[in-house]
């Protein structure tokens, strides 16, 4: 972080961007950010390679988000036609893989733009040069108020404040998952006192779902599947459901999080088909088994108790897949239960 915090300061102009399909944590780090650093002086482009969900757009008071253009050729057709600024460095948050960049990543790549990752996933075969974070903080957003608070010593006013608390909530689902670490309890409650108002960000990121996510909701908990003693829960969504409820894949982001909240369930797997014969697989542990080696497997990755992949296939053809690595993991582990007064029972 020390280093990084050095190379933004040396950096004249810098590109911000996430990872396709960004979230609340990636938005609002990637805000914070190039809020924080506009105002230290830094000529800060941020740069998405996908739309900004709907329910994020209220953090972007200023418009400094732009989505990387359909046509562009380079990056700098992306910032400006009409200019060919040269950029510094690019700052990637809320991932270090450059297959989650689409065509962003291709661009930096090819044309050699420095580029570093601030991230809260794991790295894969240990550390990497180009990657800073700490995956045991509860979102990037958390990676963000440490190096504007602790490295960059940047002030940060209400609207950053704004970022970081929902970058934070977000990806803690309200703080119900946080794994009894205080930080991000501590971050959100130094958020408040700047003037966030923690109401009106729940009402934007967790209550303002579509009638049509409700409805798939509804559906997919009148088809969960459970097996292996009550311990792991399934479901899957066809295209015809997202087509029907007139959803997009953000707003059944947080959709396996139900079937985890199911009684004794200890794993929650939920399978959504989208365009083109992709499949979105998202995995939820309850924190006794780590299940991000199953989604490394598939080509993809996460936390431990967290992530997820995409496969391409029909539907049960990768259903069975995914089953056939999961559930001898979800079998290799000693089953327990609560009785009545709470104590665990196995």
């Amino acid at each position: 972080m020390k280093e990084l915090a050095e190379r933004i300061r040396s950096s004249g102009r810098i590109l911000l961007s996430t990872h396709k399909d960004p979230d609340g944590d990636g938005i609002g780090a990637l805000l914070a950010l190039g809020m924080a650093l506009g105002h230290a002086g830094h000529e800060v482009h941020a740069i998405l390679p996908d739309p900004c969900p709907e329910r994020f757009r209220f953090l972007d008071r200023d418009g400094i988000l732009r989505q990387l253009p359909e046509g562009a050729k380079n990056i700098a057709h992306a910032i400006d036609e009409r200019t060919a600024p040269g950029i510094d460095l690019a700052l990637i948050v809320d991932t270090h893989q450059w297959g989650l960049l689409g065509r962003l990543g291709e661009m930096l790549r090819a044309e050699q733009i420095p580029t570093q990752f601030l991230d809260h996933h794991p790295v894969d075969g240990g550390g990497r040069e180009d990657v800073s974070g700490d995956p045991d903080a509860s979102s990037t957003g958390e990676l963000v108020y440490r190096l504007l608070h602790s490295y960059l010593d940047l002030p940060i006013d209400e609207k950053i404040g704004l970022c970081l608390y929902t970058a934070v909530a977000y990806d803690t689902h309200s703080f119900r998952y946080v794994r009894n670490s205080p930080s991000p309890h501590l971050i959100a409650a130094e958020m408040l006192t700047r003037g966030v108002d923690a109401a009106h960000v729940y009402r934007h990121i967790f209550a303002s779902n579509p009638v049509g996510k409700m409805r798939i909701l509804g559906r997919i908990l009148r088809e969960i599947h459970i097996e292996e003693d009550g311990r792991l829960a399934w479901a899957e969504v066809p295209l015809d459901w997202i087509r029907e409820g007139e959803v997009s894949i953000d707003d059944l982001r947080d959709a396996v999080n139900y079937l985890l909240e199911v009684e004794h369930v200890e794993v929650a797997l939920l399978l959504k088909e989208v365009e083109g014969g992709e499949i979105r697989i998202s995995l939820r542990s309850k924190g006794r088994i780590a299940i991000h080696e199953i989604a490394q497997r598939l080509g993809g990755g996460g936390h431990p108790f967290a992530a997820g992949a995409t496969m391409y296939g029909a539907l049960p053809a990768v259903r069975a897949s995914v089953l056939s690595l999961l559930t001898p993991l979800v079998r290799a582990t000693e089953a327990i239960h609560c009785c009545h007064d709470g104590r665990p029972v196995r």
